[in-house]
């Protein structure tokens, strides 16, 4: 893993996980980093196309793009201060709409992992990027990493898989996962919450499967009996210091609950723990 991209719209959660990817970027080697922004605004240059006759970009457009710009090298002089010179950090800036604007630069760059800032689902402040969460995880092609605005900045020694025995497959990306692992020289937990009774069987071949990819690890398995999936997985990550949480979803409302879990269960783990979301082969 060598490249970061880091979304940012200048929010106090984009900020936090700017500066939260320039510790994982110390911690496990990162050379790059690709900082990119859009003000997604209609025209990006100083003339527009209107009836086929050419007229100025209004004041207020060139004035956006001019603060943003402003606000795009303020960031990147506060990670700076937080890095080694054997990080390098590319500014970029467009009026793309997000989604294809993080396709586009993921096309031009090497991108490992994509990490973007996630607010509170009760936070009043702007926050575009937290807000296109769903959306991003959708586009299903590239690793993503959420960071929650309360999510420690420190040491990152334990990682949890959540997973759903009944779907590990080949499919799985075990090498990806494999990656993010080594990188961190982590410990990870593998921890499985069913409720239904599993066939003993396709119990045993899964778990040899597991066994067989993560045998180079250093790898914990539990299994927990539950209902509340959500629940569970937030009192393990609490109970064992889980630093950072990676799912592989095959639907996306197994997300959605982490992102909008009911307000009656207290303990949340978007709350403080990161989640790098991982897609099938």
């Amino acid at each position: 893993m060598k490249t970061l991209l880091i979304l940012t719209d200048f929010s106090p959660p984009a900020t936090h996980a700017a500066l939260y990817a320039c510790n994982i970027a110390e911690q496990w080697g990162i050379e790059k980093i690709v900082l990119y922004h859009s003000y997604n605004k209609r025209y990006a240059t100083d003339i527009i196309l209107v009836d086929d006759l050419l007229v100025p970009v209004p004041d207020d457009l060139k004035d956006i793009k001019e603060n943003a710009l402003k606000e795009l090298d303020d960031l990147k002089s506060q990670m700076l201060s937080k890095l080694s010179s054997k990080v390098d950090i590319k500014s970029m800036i467009n009026d793309l709409p997000l989604i294809k604007g993080v396709r586009e630069t993921i096309d031009g760059h090497s991108i490992d992992l994509v990490i973007a800032g996630l607010s509170g689902s009760h936070a009043k402040e702007k926050n575009i990027v937290g807000r296109n969460a769903m959306a991003l995880i959708g586009e299903q092609v590239f690793p993503l990493m959420l960071v929650p605005e309360t999510a420690v900045i420190g040491k990152i020694s334990q990682i949890m898989f959540a997973c759903d025995l009944r779907y590990i497959s080949e499919q799985t990306p075990f090498d990806q996962l494999t990656n993010i692992v080594q990188t961190a020289n982590a410990n990870l937990h593998v921890v499985n919450v069913d409720y239904e009774e599993t066939g003993l069987v396709n119990l045993m071949e899964t778990e040899t499967l597991l066994h067989e990819k993560f045998k180079n690890l250093s790898t914990q398995f539990h299994y927990l009996r539950s209902k509340e999936v959500i629940l569970s997985l937030s009192e393990y990550s609490t109970e064992n210091k889980i630093d950072i949480l990676i799912a592989v979803p095959r639907k996306l409302g197994f997300l959605q609950r982490i992102f909008h879990d009911s307000a009656t269960k207290k303990i949340a783990i978007h709350t403080t723990v990161p989640l790098i979301v991982l897609h099938n082969n």
